[in-house]
């Protein structure tokens, strides 16, 4: 199975992307959670 370098370049960018975006989000909702516990 050959993959060309730019094509492969840019699936390595999305994961990236997408892994940074997931961790952010998951982070985020973290953060939500306990603020919401601490102003309880």
């Amino acid at each position: 199975m050959m993959v060309n370098g730019p094509q492969l370049g840019v699936n390595i960018r999305w994961g990236t992307v997408v892994r940074w975006l997931l961790l952010f989000v998951t982070r985020a909702c973290y953060g939500s959670v306990l603020w919401l516990c601490g102003c309880e």
